[in-house]
């Protein structure tokens, strides 16, 4: 099925912590198969990984100035 591939290649983002990809399949994901469980708990995975990935950047360029 198209969603399980998409949720493959999104896990697959996600490992290689290419969060904002994995959002965007995610995305892609949800609209072909609304509300899925499955996506919503990746997709918040995605958006935890982006989150922790942004604060810590903010933090190591305030290290750095």
């Amino acid at each position: 099925e198209k969603v399980d591939q998409l949720r493959d290649r999104a896990r697959q983002e996600i490992e290689a912590k290419a969060f904002t990809s994995a959002i965007t399949i995610l995305e892609d994901a949800d609209r072909l198969l609304p509300k899925s469980k499955e996506t919503a708990e990746l997709l918040g995975a995605a958006r935890e990984g982006l989150r922790l990935e942004e604060e810590a950047r903010k933090v190591h360029e305030g290290f750095w100035r």
